[in-house]
């Protein structure tokens, strides 16, 4: 008897068990479909997807896959809209993407204030410091996501520069090179930095020149991971003036030459590379200079950044980037043009219009948005050009805080208010009042941001 119940009570077990367990859906990928691509590759779109022909997933992580899919096809920059359809036939999935491609070829004219940005032209009044010129843009060149950008910049700052990127130079799109050379030259130019304020000299002659070249290489570990290395030349040369006025400014000598080997990690799961609200955005980089001349030998640059967006209710988001930036030189004193200013690409909110040269700087930038335009598209009327019809918007208030700490200033310390309006092909225009604890005022903000051609 007491083995008869011993059985009974393992099989109410069993049967308890089974009962309690989910089967989950496997169901196959039959097949890809893929339209609008009427200029990329094929296998470039493959590429981005979280899923392949003949995979076998798990019928609860379709929809994850498909945004996962969606928000890499958008990180390429070359695609407008993007749409993932999925068909379930209870045993096979058929996917349907659908891209609405971008204008890859620019030819347009360049006309640009040289400051900084808009409040720093503003503040300094020096009307003539515009940039005129041209410049030649062809992305998703050959339809494999390739970029080749010609300038010629005229005016203030001249520039010269051409630049090729190959994403993937192999079969299993890993691997990728770029190569660029830049050259700029000034008759106007910052000797040094008082009061957190450039100092100007202005020559009729040609007082500033500097050579760039780079070539670099990038290694996509995953589908948001990526190593890169870069080998660069710099070449500086000043006029005797400038010397004169700074003699730290290339270390008593009116050249400088210098080779840069940098290694970068860098992590992407954000939604929009210009302006993220979800994802997190995060790589270090380090940095290592030699001079080729004895007054200058070396310069360690480390730098770590770090970013998350979030959403944490109905159109509220949250956002926090965080970085440190760290300069050595041992005991040599570092050249002028080989700082990493904080004020140019990276700057703190109503601190606009000042710039630091800092060996250390770390800095903790905080907002709180809220969307008041939710996205949206629209067809634009009397537009053919199907690059160029589909448009979309989005528009958020935020309230921001921003703290840091620069070794040559101390504590800095912004608050303010702000809108930013996001437009399609990835532009950006935000304006902001702002107070510092610099200038203790509350000062008005503009910015308008286009994406950088930058690789590294």
């Amino acid at each position: 008897m007491k083995k008869i119940i011993k059985i009974v009570f393992i099989a109410i077990l069993w049967f308890s068990f089974l009962g309690n367990t989910t089967v989950l859906a496997q169901l196959k990928v039959e097949v890809i479909n893929i339209s609008g691509n009427y200029k990329t590759k094929k296998n470039i779109i493959l590429r981005e997807l979280k899923f392949a022909e003949n995979d076998v997933i798990e019928e609860s992580n379709i929809k994850k896959l498909i945004e996962d899919s969606k928000r890499n096809l958008l990180l390429t920059g070359l695609f407008n809209i993007v749409e993932i359809e999925c068909k379930n036939n209870g045993t096979a999935l058929k996917f349907d993407v659908i891209v609405q491609e971008r204008w890859y070829l620019w030819l347009y004219p360049i006309l640009e204030v040289a400051d900084r940005n808009f409040d720093t032209y503003f503040f300094n009044k020096q009307w003539d410091r515009i940039n005129y010129g041209l410049s030649l843009e062809k992305h998703n060149f050959r339809g494999r996501n390739e970029l080749l950008h010609i300038k010629i910049r005229l005016g203030y700052k001249e520039q010269y520069s051409i630049y090729y990127n190959i994403p993937y130079v192999d079969l299993n799109k890993k691997h990728g090179l770029w190569f660029g050379i830049d050259y700029f030259r000034q008759k106007e130019m910052a000797y040094n930095i008082e009061n957190y304020l450039y100092n100007y000299f202005n020559s009729d002659n040609y007082i500033y020149q500097n050579g760039f070249a780079q070539a670099g290489y990038q290694y996509r570990i995953s589908y948001n991971l990526w190593i890169k290395a870069r080998f660069s030349f710099n070449s500086f040369n000043v006029s005797d003036t400038i010397l004169s006025l700074n003699p730290a400014y290339l270390e008593n000598s009116p050249d400088l030459i210098a080779g840069t080997f940098a290694l970068k990690l860098q992590f992407d799961n954000s939604d929009n590379k210009v302006y993220p609200v979800k994802g997190i955005k995060s790589y270090i980089l380090i940095e290592q200079t030699q001079g080729f001349d004895k007054d200058f030998k070396q310069l360690l640059n480390i730098r770590y950044n770090f970013q998350i967006h979030n959403q944490y209710a109905y159109r509220q988001f949250f956002s926090l980037e965080s970085e440190i930036n760290y300069l050595d030189a041992g005991y040599d004193k570092i050249p002028f043009p080989l700082y990493q200013p904080l004020g140019y690409e990276q700057y703190l909110r109503g601190f606009d219009n000042y710039v630091f040269n800092p060996d250390l700087y770390a800095f903790v930038k905080t907002s709180i948005k809220y969307e008041f335009l939710p996205y949206k598209e629209t067809t634009l009327p009397l537009i053919s050009l199907t690059q160029f019809n589909k448009f979309h918007y989005r528009g958020f208030i935020s309230a921001f805080l921003d703290f840091g700490y620069i070794s040559e200033y101390g504590n800095a310390l912004s608050a303010g208010l702000g809108m930013d309006i996001v437009f399609y092909y990835d532009r950006v225009f935000s304006s902001y009042i702002a107070w510092n604890n610099l200038n203790k005022k509350i000062g008005i903000f503009v910015q308008y941001k286009t994406p950088l051609i930058k690789q590294f």
